[in-house]
């Protein structure tokens, strides 16, 4: 970012600023000259099928967990880190998880 320097989303992924690739064109394989003019419209439904799929793995999280994780990454300190895992540690939903994870059941969060 500081230098201007474009990656491929191969390094981007390698130097860590993308946390995950999406494949359009399976390696190795031929593309027409045809298909090529399609890439951008597959690019796009393929990033947005994936982005759909984790915010619906993310959405599976405990809202309290969820809300927390993002406010020590946002902070980035460990008083605040700490903090948070508190927050979590003392709520409902937690006691909830360890239940349903006792159980073998997907929990049943209330955001409390």
């Amino acid at each position: 970012m500081l230098t201007g320097r474009r990656v491929s989303a191969p390094e981007a992924y390698f130097l860590g600023i993308a946390d995950r690739l999406v494949e359009i064109v399976p390696e190795g394989e031929e593309v027409t000259e045809a298909e090529e003019k399609e890439i951008p419209t597959r690019a796009r439904r393929a990033v947005l099928a994936e982005s759909v799929r984790l915010a619906t793995e993310i959405c599976e999280g405990g809202p309290i967990a969820v809300r927390a994780g993002l406010q020590a990454v946002n902070w980035a300190r460990e008083e605040v880190e700490n903090v948070m895992y508190q927050r979590v540690v003392k709520s409902e939903d937690r006691d909830e998880a360890l239940r349903a994870f006792k159980e073998k059941r997907k929990p049943v969060f209330k955001g409390r």
